[in-house]
């Protein structure tokens, strides 16, 4: 694992910037955070993040569906990541922490569910909850190092023997584990750069109008 990676998964774009200034703030620099704006469309396109050996935590605002590019809540994308990897950190981000505090049905798909009020609270409280989320960190991180252990186990067998057809294909998918990472990356920049696009595109569409209606 080159760095650990946080992703930060938000539908409102002042919003993630914010999350993404507090998280920045309060956890270490071997943490990198990076923000997904906007949400991918649909829920399966983030299996990738569940491939990338840098994935250390998910945290997924809720209310995903308000701006209608998402068709999913945060919970509902909590669920389908939790079907595919039971050990991944998965944290539920909201302004409304009441109404998860009253529902138990949800408990075990995530770590926790992180109150966006509590970004602007007080330093200490600040400090609690990046110490909860590097403790998840690191236990993940205790599971991904045995997995990167069993990598380099089997690649030093393979250059003293040939692999029996179970060992070659451990090692296969721990390779394509690895390299997916950087497919990861690129799916997330692409993801910023037609958003950008669409942005541009609208305004161009408006100063036409205008134009032609000058």
């Amino acid at each position: 694992m080159s760095q650990k990676t946080i992703w930060l998964i938000d539908e409102n774009e002042h919003e993630v910037r914010t999350s993404l200034r507090v998280l920045t703030k309060i956890l270490p620099n071997s943490i990198a955070v990076k923000p997904i704006f906007p949400p991918f469309k649909e829920k399966t396109d983030y299996h990738l993040l569940l491939q990338d050996p840098d994935t250390s935590c998910i945290i997924i605002d809720q209310r995903l569906k308000d701006t209608g590019i998402a068709n999913y809540t945060g919970i509902e994308l909590a669920k389908y990541l939790r079907s595919i990897d039971t050990k991944v950190p998965i944290y539920i981000l909201t302004n409304f922490i009441d109404d998860f505090q009253r529902s138990k049905g949800n408990n075990w798909i995530v770590e926790d569910i992180l109150d966006k009020g509590s970004f602007s609270s007080t330093d200490d409280r600040r400090k609690e909850i990046a110490a909860r989320i590097i403790r998840r960190i690191n236990v993940f991180d205790d599971i991904l190092g045995e997995r990167e252990a069993r990598f380099h186990e089997l690649l030093s067998k393979s250059l003293d023997r040939e692999l029996d057809g179970e060992e070659l294909s451990e090692l296969q998918m721990l390779q394509e584990t690895r390299m997916n990472s950087v497919l990861a990356d690129e799916v997330w920049q692409l993801s910023k750069i037609e958003y950008e696009l669409d942005k541009y595109k609208d305004l161009l569409s408006k100063l036409e109008h205008r134009d032609d209606n000058g």
